[in-house]
Formats: structure tokens, sequence, C-alpha cells
């Protein structure tokens, strides 16, 4: 096992898994409507990001597999 050294000011690599990427914060909207039980806003949120990102088939079932699995962790249930 190596131990990675950074320098002062260096950021570390993101990738999609990691809470401080950027997409977990855009579906957040998304998650919030689903724990209150808005499953028609939720999909309508889903859908704006989709435009909004310009995702393409692929990526967005990349983000919904995010999205299911957030909700699962977090005991949010989708009925």
């Amino acid at each position: 096992m190596s131990i990675r050294t950074y320098k002062v000011g260096q950021r570390l690599a993101l990738n999609w898994r990691s809470q401080a990427h950027p997409i977990h914060t855009d579906i957040q909207p998304v998650l919030s409507a689903i724990r209150h039980g808005k499953h028609r806003i939720a999909q309508d949120r889903f859908n704006q990001l989709c435009l909004r990102m310009n995702l393409m088939k692929w990526e967005a079932s990349v983000v919904a597999d995010l999205i299911r699995d957030t909700c699962a962790r977090n005991n949010i249930s989708f009925r």
C-alpha cells in the first residue's frame, strides 16, 4: 500500500462516487422530492437535470442509478 503525498494547495482527484463531486449537489432536488413522496415532481426535476447537463441516455441511466443508490443508502423509499 502506498501513501500519496500532495503539495500544499493541490486538490484530490474527484470521481463521480465522491460525495464532493458536483453531481451530488445536482441530484439533491430530485432526492428531496422523492423523500417527500412527490414522484411526479422528482421525475420533472430529473428530466430538467438531464436537459440542463445535456446527458445522453447511458449517462442519464448512470445518474438514475446514483439516485437509487443514494436513496437506498439513506433509507428513502420510492413508494
